[in-house]
């Protein structure tokens, strides 16, 4: 098992037990029994590890579905996923850092592939939409993944309900962009 590995596992079974806050990089290599090098040759520190663990477990999987338009799909993998890792999410949550990792994880990066796509949609529906209103949409769309993550752990949202949901949403974005044409935006 590599060293990189080897820390993901220590941190998915401390993260169980623990708030993001609660886990310090001291006694986060000695549990993973790996050199204070070690975890500085792969992370700045505990703020880019979570950023690249979330990345691994779950967001390059969701953007790459998000690249090729299929914004359900990648939707219900973000749901799926907080799902079976709820208290996770629960305690990465609980703290302001661990919060802000994962709104620039589901929703800043997330939002740009998703402006490309609005993007995308302009010549294939012969419609051109000024830029302000791309980024506004793309930000709402971006909002609805972190608000799957807050739903899940706050509201206790019922996951299946969520995505037959977001299936509509999804779904009539073209006929939504070819409507906000209309209106001269």
């Amino acid at each position: 098992m590599s060293a990189k590995q080897k820390l993901y596992e220590t941190f998915s079974n401390l993260i169980e037990k623990y708030t993001y806050n609660e886990i310090t990089i001291k006694d986060f290599i000695k549990e993973a029994k790996v050199n204070r090098n070690t975890f500085y040759y792969h992370f700045m520190d505990m703020d880019s590890f979570l950023k690249e663990y979330l990345d691994d477990a779950v967001c390059f999987d969701m953007r790459s579905l998000i690249i090729e338009n299929k914004l359900s799909q990648a939707y219900n993998l973000l749901v799926d996923y907080v799902k079976e890792h709820k208290k996770v999410f629960i305690n990465i949550m609980q703290s302001d850092k661990g919060r802000d990792v994962i709104d620039y994880s589901f929703h800043t990066s997330i939002r740009m592939d998703i402006q490309k796509i609005l993007y995308d949609y302009e010549p294939i529906l012969k419609i051109h939409l000024p830029d302000e209103f791309m980024v506004f949409y793309a930000h709402s769309i971006a909002d609805e993944y972190m608000r799957a993550i807050e739903r899940q752990i706050y509201d206790n949202t019922n996951p299946e309900m969520m995505k037959k949901v977001f299936v509509l949403y999804a779904d009539s974005i073209s006929s939504k962009l070819v409507r906000v044409s209309k209106l001269n935006l």
